[in-house]
């Protein structure tokens, strides 16, 4: 690669600023996407995540347009054909490759994937490279430009290799800042505790109350080295180290106890188990909400406690007779049919809408 005049370096130094600066992983994509088209140009800049053995493809592109309806469907299709995917994915080694690397136009022209995805978008040449090391289950997270004329230099390869130890680190730092947001918020909860596991489901660190809460999702009851099943499903999703992809979350109620786990990747192979318990046992304001008299909202109440109707009427001062013509006119209101039906109900009304990160 030549000398790097001044505004060369200049802009190189610039758009590796603008990477980790990004405050999350969506404004990395768009930082990563606008500014490699200005450092080397191209028709065309796409942030792809690509997973060659489930066949999934997710792009985003400057600019946007050339991620058109069912583009990545087409691609997910043919992308068994691209050899720099396969290679990047099959070797392990995300070093900066050309498309011409692999192919002359002539055997490009004859596969699939220009006939149904690059001739649609008029590009012919290629540029790209990942930045972590393709696993199994986990998308192929890469930068891709492409050209309709003239190939790509060895100088633009070259810095594109130069740029890439930049680019994944500076998507690590902005999936960081997005999680630390998200447990700032979380941790200004009250009954919020958190655990560091492995990809494996090992527990690398947690507190006490995380423990226990993570007791809640073993029908033993308690927890040795490794997390529970249902939480260990939600650490090897694998959207878990997606930068596209929400993370997953799990919830457990119990003894008037409300417990969601929320899954949040920590880069590059550990994450971070969130959760967050609240009280859910009825109360007579919420059992009022369901459009009962008072007196009906004293029994259900009772009943939600686990109190037989003898029990009730003697807590009520009131006949068993006449606690349960309360409970038929509760059961009709309800639309259900027993008392673990209405208790159901007492419980939903004390708890709409769950428990979610914020």
């Amino acid at each position: 690669m030549g000398q790097l005049g001044h505004d060369d370096v200049a802009r190189l130094l610039g758009f590796v600023g603008e990477l980790y600066e990004a405050p999350d992983p969506a404004a990395f994509v768009h930082a990563l996407t606008e500014g490699s088209r200005g450092l080397i140009p191209a028709d065309i800049a796409g942030y792809n995540e690509v997973d060659p053995v489930s066949r999934t493809a997710r792009f985003v592109a400057d600019p946007p347009e050339a991620v058109f309806p069912g583009s990545e469907e087409i691609f997910a299709e043919v992308m068994h054909e691209h050899p720099v995917v396969m290679h990047h994915f099959g070797t392990q080694d995300g070093r900066a490759l050309l498309l011409s690397d692999f192919l002359s136009q002539r055997q490009l022209r004859e596969l699939a994937l220009y006939r149904d995805y690059y001739r649609l978008l008029d590009v012919r040449f290629m540029l790209a490279a990942t930045w972590f090391p393709p696993a199994i289950g986990v998308p192929i997270q890469a930068i891709a430009l492409f050209r309709s004329t003239g190939d790509f230099t060895e100088a633009e390869r070259a810095m594109l290799e130069m740029l890439r130890p930049h680019i994944g680190r500076a998507s690590q730092v902005a999936a960081l800042r997005e999680l630390a947001a998200r447990m700032e918020r979380a941790m200004g909860a009250s009954g919020t505790s958190m655990a560091v596991v492995a990809a494996d489901g090992r527990i690398l660190e947690a507190d006490a109350a995380a423990r226990t809460a993570m007791s809640r999702f073993d029908p033993r009851g308690r927890v040795d080295g490794r997390v529970p099943d249902r939480l260990a499903a939600l650490v090897a999703s694998p959207s878990g180290v997606s930068l596209a992809l929400p993370a997953g979350a799990a919830h457990v109620q119990s003894d008037g106890l409300r417990t969601v786990a929320h899954v949040l990747p920590e880069p590059p192979d550990r994450f971070l188990l969130v959760f967050r318990e609240r009280r859910t046992d009825p109360s007579g304001e919420t059992i009022a909400s369901l459009g009962l008299s008072p007196r009906e909202a004293e029994v259900l109440l009772l009943v939600a406690r686990g109190l037989t109707n003898p029990q009730i009427g003697e807590a009520l001062f009131i006949s068993a007779r006449t606690v349960r013509k309360h409970l038929e006119n509760v059961f009709a209101k309800l639309g259900v049919h027993t008392r673990a039906g209405a208790t159901a109900a007492a419980f939903r009304a004390a708890d709409p809408t769950g428990t979610a990160l914020g």
